[in-house]
């Protein structure tokens, strides 16, 4: 069985004993309490899903009502006054603590998995490592779901009467059973460690007792072993996804879409998302008499509140049913998608039939969940801030934008030719990052029944390739990482001194671009915006250096690679070798990215004689004011940059 060291068995006890506390800390109404002390306390105590007051008022709304009793944090008794228990902190810590048990449950399901399998299952190694990784991801997002309400949740501004109200023993399992979580999945990828090294020394000592004797070694089954499950760009393309996994479904589920400035005393609005919506005093739309108004958060299809049915019209206009229509779809197709990928992760291997259609089928869903995903953001981008829907809409801001300390439009945009030439940037970087990570440079033709099948910058697929100038009756089947340990013996052959060249180049040219990609998406944004309005120039300028470096490099590495790449000395056989689609996108990247450094250059320039001017401006009018008597900090404050 799998739990047959003391290394798995200390990781299933540490498993076991974080689950129990996450547990009873998750579900238990005692992270904040009061201490006992006040014979009539308004507040007595809070868990992650339930609030226990008595005889509590909200002294910010102008009505007598006493809120008693334990209810769910999402009771309708409570929702007048959810902005008041549920401010941005305890949503965040309800959020990665959730996060965090999810994790934990999938770990736990692991965890059976792996006391039920032998340690001779092909998926033996690849389950530790995930469960490791899962339990790892559960510690840190349970570590911030602590840390924020221990810092937060006793704060003067919240509960009442908080000088006596104290943490309480759920806080506390939730503390000792996140840290229990990081021992457990450093345990179980110290034991896959363990196992991938004795199983490495097993396929050796076969291999050598073969070549000592003669026969033939179990080729086969040493395959099957050691065959890399997912290349490089299916390890990156499962991150890749994850990030979107997570981004999607926040946005789906938070009310944060639309916000009003927080500076407005008076304003109607407070947020708005897809599905609920919070107002400050809204009044009833229908009503000519202002008699009727709307105050708290509330979903969208409220049945409940009276009058909010007659509203339905005024705050789902048709562009928001389209936005709510495709960003759906998109967060259902997300959903299949996440659970094909966990089946492409944990189970699937290139051994079996359905392992192609698995990944076509992930590809198809993901790209037509981005389109809808696309035309919802879009739709709302263009109407979700015009006049005539919601309140006082030159207040209004998309998402977070509110904190930028300036009006709206008080500043200026970014030129038009720096929003093009970022966009080129952002398609050459795409066109960069798959051609980076893909491992089809060269491939073989199918008809020629090649050893040598495909390989890219950081991995080679070969089909029974034995190597002429090794010893051993050694036959190299799948795809492998440049750098592993199956790889090990040839690596030399496989890595001569130009590909090194290449490889340097173009990791240059994506470590540039990207680096470039993120100063052009602050000029873009204006954050911080002093600093971006004031060395613009500057900024661009840095912008149009590395793009055009990137362009250079890129040029330098697919000449490299174009004018080596039927050497006789490396791949056998090079004749029925071909250039493929991460070459062909390369070539076209450096060609966007010159493109795009020309638009940088131009605009570089134009920022810079604007800055010049704006400086002889300040100048001559200095010079015209009466009793002007240039001094040398004056004339040396000039040239020390600024805006105006």
């Amino acid at each position: 069985m799998g739990a047959s060291t003391k290394t798995a068995k200390f990781a299933v006890g540490f498993t076991a004993f974080a689950f129990l506390f996450i547990l009873i800390s998750f579900c238990s109404p005692y992270w904040l309490q009061t201490d006992g002390e006040l014979e009539h306390p308004k507040f007595t105590n809070l868990g992650l899903w339930e609030l226990c007051l008595r005889n509590f008022q909200d002294i910010h709304r102008w009505y007598d009502y006493p809120f008693n009793g334990c209810m769910w944090i999402f009771e309708e008794e409570y929702y007048i006054i959810h902005d008041y228990i549920l401010p941005g902190f305890f949503i965040a810590v309800q959020f990665f603590f959730t996060l965090c048990f999810t994790l934990l449950l999938s770990s736990v399901w692991m965890t059976l998995m792996f006391l039920s399998m032998s340690r001779d299952n092909d998926r033996y190694i690849m389950l530790l490592l995930t469960n490791g990784t899962v339990l790892l991801l559960a510690g840190f997002c349970g570590l911030i779901a602590v840390s924020i309400f221990g810092c937060y949740g006793d704060s003067r501004d919240w509960m009442p009467n908080w000088e006596h109200n104290d943490m309480g023993w759920s806080f506390a399992l939730g503390v000792v059973g996140t840290f229990a979580l990081f021992p457990a999945g450093v345990l179980f990828i110290v034991e896959a460690r363990r196992a991938t090294y004795r199983r490495l020394n097993n396929i050796a000592n076969s291999e050598m007792a073969a070549a000592y004797t003669m026969d033939e070694p179990p080729i086969e089954q040493s395959d099957l072993a050691t065959m890399k499950r997912r290349s490089l760009s299916g390890n990156c393309g499962v991150g890749v996804f994850v990030i979107a996994l997570v981004t999607v479904l926040v946005a789906f589920a938070t009310p944060s879409w639309l916000v009003s400035d927080y500076r407005i005393t008076g304003a109607k609005l407070d947020r708005l998302g897809l599905w609920t919506h919070c107002f400050r005093s809204l009044p009833d739309v229908n009503d000519d008499y202002q008699r009727r108004f709307f105050v708290g958060c509330r979903w969208v299809y409220d049945p409940f509140t009276t009058g909010y049915d007659e509203i339905r019209g005024f705050l789902i206009p048709p562009f928001m049913v389209a936005t709510q229509f495709f960003y759906t779809l998109c967060a259902i197709g997300v959903i299949l998608a996440m659970v094909l990928v966990l089946l492409y992760f944990l189970c699937a291997g290139p051994d079996q039939k359905f392992f192609v259609k698995l990944i076509q089928a992930i590809s198809y869903i993901t790209l037509a969940a981005s389109v809808c995903g696309s035309i919802g953001v879009i739709v709302f981008a263009c109407f979700g801030n015009k006049d005539k829907w919601m309140p006082e809409h030159a207040n209004n801001w998309f998402a977070r934008m509110s904190s930028l300390s300036v009006e709206k439009n008080e500043y200026p945009k970014a030129s038009n030719a720096l929003v093009l030439g970022s966009i080129l940037s952002y398609v050459a970087g795409v066109f960069l990052l798959m051609s980076f990570c893909s491992p089809y440079w060269i491939v073989s033709y199918p008809e020629s029944f090649s050893n040598f099948k495909n390989m890219g910058l950081w991995e080679y697929c070969f089909r029974d390739f034995t190597y002429p100038y090794y010893q051993f009756p050694k036959q190299f089947n799948g795809c492998h990482h440049i750098f592993s340990e199956e790889y090990y013996v040839i690596r030399e052959y496989l890595l001569p001194g130009w590909l090194m060249v290449v490889q340097g180049f173009v990791t240059i040219s994506f470590l540039f671009t990207f680096g470039s990609l993120i100063i052009m998406a602050c000029e873009l944004i204006r954050w911080p915006l002093k600093f971006v309005l004031r060395y613009e120039w500057l900024l661009t300028s840095i912008s149009f250096a590395g793009i055009a470096s990137s362009s250079f490099f890129m040029f330098l590495a697919v000449a490299v690679f174009g004018g080596n790449a039927y050497r006789r000395d490396w791949l056998m056989y090079p004749k029925f070798n071909v250039f493929s689609w991460s070459y062909e996108l390369a070539v076209v990247s450096f060609i966007i990215l010159g493109l795009a450094s020309l638009l940088l250059y131009k605009e570089s320039r134009r920022s810079y004689e604007m800055r010049r001017e704006a400086k002889n401006l300040v100048m001559q009018m200095q010079m015209h004011e009466p009793g002007y008597n240039p001094s040398h900090h004056t004339s040396r404050s000039l040239h020390s940059g600024g805006y105006i």
